[in-house]
């Protein structure tokens, strides 16, 4: 089995990301991948290493969540994307996951 390992730029827009991830997802699955793995926090940065990322609305983060696990599918691979998500109105990092025909 081919696993791909993201190596993405820093960015604080997270349009830009969803980009990179798009195309990454696309090339992965076009290198017959089977899974492709995003570093954490991937979604809308790493928070806390000096740079200032913008505050994302949860609904954001869900429909750009939505796109991928849509990409996913079409490219027949798995992805596992690190990202916040928002539990009590506080934002969390948690890995999420997307399999062609299930979600884990």
């Amino acid at each position: 089995m081919k696993i791909s390992l993201a190596s993405v730029p820093f960015s604080t827009d997270i349009s830009d990301m969803l980009e990179f991830i798009k195309a990454s997802i696309v090339k992965a699955s076009q290198q017959h991948s089977r899974i492709i793995c995003f570093p954490e926090a991937c979604i809308p940065g790493m928070r806390g290493i000096g740079i200032e990322i913008p505050d994302v609305d949860a609904n954001v983060l869900e429909e750009h969540l939505k796109t991928v696990c849509e990409m996913a599918k079409e490219n027949a691979i798995n992805v596992i994307l690190p990202m916040e998500y928002f539990f009590d109105d506080k934002s969390n990092r948690s890995a999420r996951t997307k399999m062609p025909h299930r979600a884990v």
